[in-house]
C-alpha cells in the first residue's frame, strides 16, 4: 500500500465489513527487512440516516393520484396496499434530503416483504425535488435499477428480504438529493 516515511497513511477504496491485513516493517539502504509487525483492521460502514418508522418518521408519503391514502408509516414500518382500489394509484415514500457532497460509494440498505401480484416498487432519486408536495410536479426522478424478489402470489407475506442498492455515481458530490419508493397499481 505504501512505502515512505510519511505518517499517517490513508488506505482508501476499502470494502465495509471486510478485514484487511497490513505488514509493517523497516528496510535498510542495503534492502534488509526487519521482522514485520502484522496488524488487521475491519472498516465499518458509516450510517448517514436510519429510519425505523417509530414516532415521527422522516420519510413521508406523497401522493400523485388515487383514492387510497398511500403509505402508512404509523406501525413501525411503511405499508401500502392497492387492494380493492378501482382507480390507478401512484404514491411515493420520499426520504428527507441527503447531503452527498463528500460521499462516494454510497449504498442504500432496506428490508421489504410483499404479497399478491402487481407492479413492483421502484426506487428513485431526485436532485431537484422541492422537498414537499407532488413529487412528479415538483421534481425530476430517475429510477435506480433493482429487482424485487416477487415470491408471494397470495394472501401470505413473503419472507422479509434485505435490499441493497449501490447509489449511482451521479449522486456523488450532490449537496441535496432525495430517495423514494414509488408504488403504483394497474
Amino acid at each position: 500500500v505504501y512505502e515512505g516515511d510519511t505518517s499517517p497513511v490513508a488506505d482508501t477504496g476499502l470494502t465495509s465489513d471486510v478485514e484487511v491485513f497490513y505488514a509493517i516493517y523497516s528496510i535498510t539502504a542495503g534492502n534488509e527487512y526487519s521482522t514485520p509487525i502484522i496488524v488487521s483492521a475491519t472498516p465499518n460502514r458509516i450510517i448517514v440516516s436510519e429510519e425505523d418508522f417509530e414516532g415521527t418518521p422522516t420519510w413521508l408519503n406523497q401522493s400523485v393520484n388515487g383514492t387510497d391514502p398511500g403509505w402508512d408509516t404509523s406501525g413501525g414500518d411503511a405499508d401500502i396496499s392497492g387492494f380493492g382500489e378501482t382507480t390507478s394509484e401512484n404514491h411515493y415514500l420520499v426520504s428527507p434530503a441527503f447531503d452527498f457532497s463528500t460521499a462516494t460509494g454510497v449504498e442504500f440498505d432496506f428490508e421489504y416483504s410483499e404479497r399478491f401480484n402487481g407492479p413492483d416498487l421502484k426506487i428513485l432519486y431526485s436532485t431537484d425535488y422541492s422537498g414537499s408536495g407532488d413529487p412528479e410536479a415538483n421534481g425530476t426522478w430517475t429510477e435506480i435499477p433493482f429487482t424485487f424478489a416477487d415470491t408471494s402470489t397470495d394472501f401470505n407475506f413473503s419472507a422479509i428480504t434485505a435490499g441493497n442498492v449501490a447509489l449511482p455515481a451521479a449522486l456523488e458530490g450532490v449537496p441535496s438529493a432525495y430517495l423514494a419508493f414509488q408504488y403504483t397499481t394497474d
